[in-house]
């Protein structure tokens, strides 16, 4: 804000008419006839010298913009259409050279280093699970402690029971029998061979084997955890500068690769997957 917008007590910007209401009011209140403090007159010389010169700025914005008006008012309509197409170009040009920079600064630096690092580790753990399907299972000994006399629903099954086990601890069960778990505490939890991912408890009743799935678990989500583990290869193959590949990389960068590093520390999977599923 200049020192005249200051004296006159306005914003800039203001227009002509502001200009005026306010330097009326002000004059009423300055004018040497009508103030009787000695720097009336000094104050009164300020205010006309603001007015004036703001005034004088008014009019010159007023006029430039009318000689632009009547110099647009003055093209053909061929001449109009050609100044338009011409600031589009400008304009998309700016926003190509815009996207350009985004792009270059994804697939450049440290960042695209870690996606392809993520990468090579989500595929690996892609093909491990894959490799699990087709694998023999398991079988781990364990002993159930507590159940809930009550059913939920679940994420794959329309009702599960929550369980506690001496060494797997919580787990959520579907199709179980209440009265066989209140009589044989005695099961096993079954495992995938490589990365040991539970996939069902087998529980032992006067011989026979109930088998119960695991829901709420990584095997219960099948097949989503593939797909999220596949996002961080495809966007290495599909390097493309377009809104496809940016989500893609958001995808592998906050979800896929944060998810594949949880997923190993948690219950040893990086030691499973290190000894080939012996340890």
């Amino acid at each position: 804000m200049s020192q005249h917008h200051r004296n006159l007590g306005i914003p800039p910007g203001a227009s002509s008419a502001d200009i005026k209401r306010a330097y009326r009011r002000l004059a009423m209140q300055l004018h040497p006839d009508k103030n009787s403090d000695p720097k009336a007159s000094e104050l009164f010389a300020e205010l006309q010298d603001s007015y004036d010169a703001l005034m004088n700025l008014s009019q010159d914005a007023t006029n430039t913009r009318e000689a632009r008006t009547a110099q647009r008012k003055q093209k053909t309509p061929e001449e109009k259409a050609k100044e338009a197409r011409d600031r589009y170009r400008t304009h998309m040009k700016r926003e190509e050279a815009k996207d350009e920079r985004y792009y270059q600064s994804l697939i450049s630096g440290w960042r695209w280093k870690y996606v392809n690092i993520g990468a090579k580790l989500c595929m690996v753990i892609f093909i491990a699970i894959l490799w699990d399907f087709v694998l023999p299972t398991h079988r781990e000994q364990d002993e159930l402690l507590q159940f809930a006399t009550h059913e939920e629903v679940g994420y794959k099954y329309k009702k599960v029971r929550t369980i506690f086990t001496a060494d797997y601890g919580y787990a959520y069960i579907a199709e179980s029998n209440y009265h066989h778990l209140q009589s044989y505490p005695g099961l096993y939890i079954e495992k995938s061979r490589l990365l040991h991912i539970p996939t069902n408890v087998l529980h032992v009743v006067n011989g026979n084997v109930e088998r119960y799935p695991f829901d709420k678990h990584t095997w219960s989500y099948m097949p989503l955890p593939l797909m999220i583990l596949f996002v961080p290869t495809f966007l290495v193959f599909y390097k493309r500068r377009t809104v496809y590949f940016t989500g893609a990389y958001m995808a592998s960068c906050y979800l896929s690769i944060p998810m594949t590093v949880a997923f190993l520390l948690r219950d040893d999977r990086w030691l499973h997957l290190l000894t080939l599923g012996f340890v």
